[in-house]
C-alpha cells in the first residue's frame, strides 16, 4: 500500500520539508501523485514519486537523457518536489492554493483567481481533476494523521533504504558492481 511504501522515503521527505519551513503535512502529496511509487508514469506523461512533467522538472534541474531520469529519483524529485511546493506558496500565498497549483499549474490558479476574484480554493472554479485533488489530499492527511479516529489500523511501513553513493567515471555493469558489494544482480537491479 501506499502507506507502507511511504516508510521508505518519508524520512528524506520530512527533512526536506523542514530544512525550508514547509509544513509536514506535505509528506503525504506523493500518495495522491505516486502512490510512493518513484516509476510511476501518468498519461500526461508525469513521472516519478512526485510526478513531474518534463517541463516542471527541468526548471528545478532534473534532468533526462538516454540513461537516466531525475524525475524516477526519488531523492532528487523530493528536493526538486519541495522547491517546487515552496515557490508555489511564495507565489500564491495559501497552502491549499499551492497544493491545487501542484496539480493543474500556478497559471491555470492565478487564471482562476485573477478572473472569478476569488483568493480561497474553496470558492474557485478549477479543473474537475484539482477539484477532487485537494479534498483526497486533505482526506489522506486526516486519517494517516488520526487513524484511529477513522477506525483504520495502519500497516507497519518499510524501513528507508540504507545506501551510500559513490561516483564512477565510466559504465559499470550491474553484475560487476553487484560483485564488488557483495550482493545478488538481481537484488542490486
Amino acid at each position: 500500500s501506499s502507506y507502507v511504501r511511504s516508510g521508505l522515503y518519508s524520512e528524506t521527505i520530512k527533512r526536506e520539508l523542514s530544512a525550508r519551513g514547509l509544513p509536514p503535512e506535505l509528506l503525504w502529496l506523493p500518495v495522491i501523485e505516486s502512490g510512493f511509487t518513484p516509476r510511476a508514469q501518468s498519461s500526461a506523461q508525469a513521472v516519478g514519486l512526485w510526478q513531474f512533467i518534463m517541463a516542471t522538472g527541468q526548471r528545478y534541474s532534473l534532468k533526462r537523457d538516454a540513461w537516466t531520469d531525475d524525475r524516477m529519483d526519488p531523492y532528487k524529485a523530493t528536493t526538486a518536489a519541495v522547491a517546487h511546493l515552496s515557490d508555489l506558496y511564495d507565489v500564491l500565498g495559501d497552502w491549499l492554493l499551492a497544493v491545487a497549483a501542484y496539480n493543474c499549474g500556478e497559471e491555470r490558479v492565478l487564471w482562476a483567481m485573477n478572473r472569478q476574484g476569488a483568493y480561497d480554493f474553496w470558492q474557485l472554479s478549477l479543473p474537475k481533476e484539482t477539484q477532487r485533488y485537494v479534498p483526497r489530499f486533505l482526506a489522506v492527511v486526516s486519517i494517516f494523521s488520526n487513524p484511529e479516529q477513522y477506525h483504520v489500523t495502519l500497516p507497519p511501513p518499510q524501513s528507508p533504504y540504507a545506501f551510500e553513493e559513490c561516483s564512477v567515471d565510466k559504465s559499470i555493469a550491474l553484475a560487476d558492481a553487484a560483485r564488488v558489494v557483495g550482493v545478488s544482480h538481481e537484488q542490486l537491479k
